[in-house]
């Protein structure tokens, strides 16, 4: 609705003060909620306040590399312990391969908030919304796809992955 609503705002030539930064701050912290996303929420607030439509993009950006930052720096921890022997070009070309289609997908979105379209990504932030949702409550009924499998492996007596174990799998079942 947020995002669909930005075909009616005004295009403005405000600039980015320290009120509409709190402002575009707040709705990124909303953004942590389930199906909202992050880009949308603080773009479409900045059109709400009247900030141009290549500021208000670029803003937007601006505003997400303390929080890629912040999770690099939480993540980066986790894989040093991690082996990754032999998996030096897969990971660098996946790297290289996200890189730039987030780099062409920048562009383009940018592009389209420009030309003051921004407001065709509600039909599909709402699918996938929807999509979250459904998965989710899937989820909470029949728990997750490992620990069914380890239930139908634990029934029928065989063998499941496991870090614990020297061989990397240990017995389940009855014996």
């Amino acid at each position: 609705a947020i995002l669909l609503a930005t075909r009616w705002a005004k295009p403005g030539n405000a600039s980015v003060g320290w009120t509409a930064a709190l402002l575009i701050g707040i709705a990124q912290a909303i953004s942590i909620l389930p199906a909202i996303s992050r880009s949308g929420a603080t773009i479409a607030t900045a059109l709400f306040l009247g900030i141009a439509r290549p500021k208000a993009g670029e803003f937007s950006f601006v505003m997400s590399m303390p929080i890629i930052l912040g999770a690099v720096l939480l993540e980066v921890p986790k894989l040093t312990g991690a082996r990754f022997e032999g998996q030096s070009l897969p990971l660098a070309a996946a790297f290289l391969a996200s890189f730039v289609a987030g780099w062409i997908s920048l562009v383009w979105l940018l592009r389209v908030i420009r030309g003051g379209r921004f407001h065709w990504f509600a039909p599909y932030c709402f699918a996938i919304g929807v999509l979250a949702l459904v998965l989710a409550q899937h989820q909470l009924r029949h728990g997750s796809s490992r620990s069914t499998h380890r239930r139908l492996a634990c029934k029928h007596g065989t063998s499941w992955p496991s870090p614990r174990s020297p061989g990397g799998t240990e017995q389940v079942g009855h014996k």
